[in-house]
């Protein structure tokens, strides 16, 4: 108990005004012959790609990167910001691993490995920092239909020493690039293009005008079908009373206005027009895989995800394009 108690006592020595001033000034320098040193050499790279950062590849990247520090205080930080504009700060790996993604899906995480260390005149300083930041919309950003967020991993190693920056961002990066979602989901980064997501939307919408634009026409003309029928009855009648009659309601008929049709035929199709084409907008760039920071409980949310994505797309929309063409090829051979 006493040694708990003095191990966890504060103790505060008086200080004159001239020794407080060169302790600033030696914390000053100190802080500045250590920034200077970390950021000496320095080798950075981003990686534009939707990834998949599960905790085995962190646990993976993190045992590289201690085995090249070789320092036993390093210290660790990571960063976990959320889309609520909220963040938690860790200073031990398994608590990020274990807490930082239980409440929500994080929006970007910063881990950071750092050491530094003085043997006689001789400065050393390593440091390495990882990025994960997804595609996720922060609450207080606007956008309109066709904005893209993409995900980026970016790498950076600044140390003292040109040699050991270079070894640890070459045996680091590979492991890195292995957290991207390719595979059978690469064809679908195409849904990641800003251009690609308009001309298809565009395509969409004029298909959505011309079949609006026959569908309007074709209820607009079984109107004139229906006059067109009246008027044989109207000459094909003997009787005059039933001509009279005849004539009569196919006058009366409000609805066949020749202004009320056109208007009616030409906004009609264009509001389906503009409905798909902010409707393709919205739902293609959805097409394509989200990153995510796998890790806690986000585990379990990313794997609903993943089988909800995979039933939609590759069972849905594949299978649902692919079927009748083989169909038909299958009917042409036999």
């Amino acid at each position: 108990m006493n040694e708990h108690a003095l191990a966890t006592t504060n103790v505060s020595v008086p200080l004159k005004p001239e020794e407080i001033e060169s302790v600033i000034n030696a914390t000053d320098i100190l802080n500045a012959i250590l920034n200077k040193q970390i950021s000496k050499y320095e080798r950075a790279r981003r990686f534009t790609f939707p990834f998949e950062a599960d905790e085995s590849f962190i646990r993976k990247i993190q045992q590289e990167i201690v085995e090249h520090i070789d320092s036993d205080k390093i210290v660790f930080e990571a960063k976990v910001a959320f889309d609520d504009l909220s963040s938690v700060v860790y200073d031990s790996f398994d608590d990020f691993l274990r807490k930082a993604a239980n409440q929500r899906d994080p929006e970007r995480a910063i881990l950071s490995w750092s050491t530094f260390s003085i043997n006689g005149q001789c400065a050393s300083a390593k440091s390495v920092e990882i990025k994960f930041i997804t595609e996720k919309k922060l609450v207080n950003e606007d956008s309109s239909p066709g904005d893209i967020h993409h995900s980026v991993i970016c790498l950076t190693v600044m140390g003292s020493n040109a040699s050991w920056v270079d070894s640890t961002f070459n045996n680091v990066e590979p492991f890195v690039k292995e957290t991207k979602i390719a595979g059978m989901y690469r064809p679908l980064w195409i849904f990641r293009s800003k251009f690609y997501v308009q001309i298809t939307s565009w395509i969409i919408a004029m298909s959505s005008w011309a079949i609006s634009f026959n569908l309007i026409g074709r209820i607009l003309f079984s109107k004139e079908d229906s006059n067109k029928n009246q008027l044989d009855i109207i000459l094909e009648s003997v009787d005059l009373n039933n001509k009279i009659d005849t004539l009569s309601t196919a006058i009366l008929k409000i609805e066949n206005s020749p202004w009320w049709d056109s208007i009616v035929y030409l906004l009609g199709s264009f509001f389906v027009m503009a409905v798909m084409y902010i409707i393709g907008l919205c739902l293609l760039p959805k097409l394509s895989p989200r990153s995510c920071i796998v890790i806690g409980l986000n585990t379990v949310r990313f794997k609903r995800y993943i089988n909800t994505f995979k039933f939609v797309i590759f069972n849905l929309m594949v299978l649902g394009l692919i079927s009748p063409l083989i169909i038909a090829l299958i009917s042409r051979l036999f």
